[in-house]
């Protein structure tokens, strides 16, 4: 059975959210499919332009949420 891809599958992959197995199957899709591999740079684009962001938090707000999370007022 020939397993189609969509454009949303490929976006999943590009951002590892598939499993290893369908991770296997795509990267074949991508191999064989010349529609597929086409629409793939495309799709990449966006992701290379979205920021790389780091969150920092202080060690004074992580021990306040520490704190807070022992008293299980959430």
């Amino acid at each position: 059975m020939t397993q189609l891809f969509t454009p949303e599958d490929v976006i999943l992959h590009l951002y590892g959210e598939i499993s290893a197995e369908e991770r296997q199957l795509l990267d074949q899709a991508l191999r064989e499919d010349y529609l597929l591999r086409e629409d793939n740079p495309s799709l990449q684009r966006p992701r290379a332009e979205i920021p790389r962001l780091h969150f920092n938090a202080s060690k004074a707000s992580l021990k306040a949420i520490l704190e807070y999370s022992k008293t299980g007022c959430h």
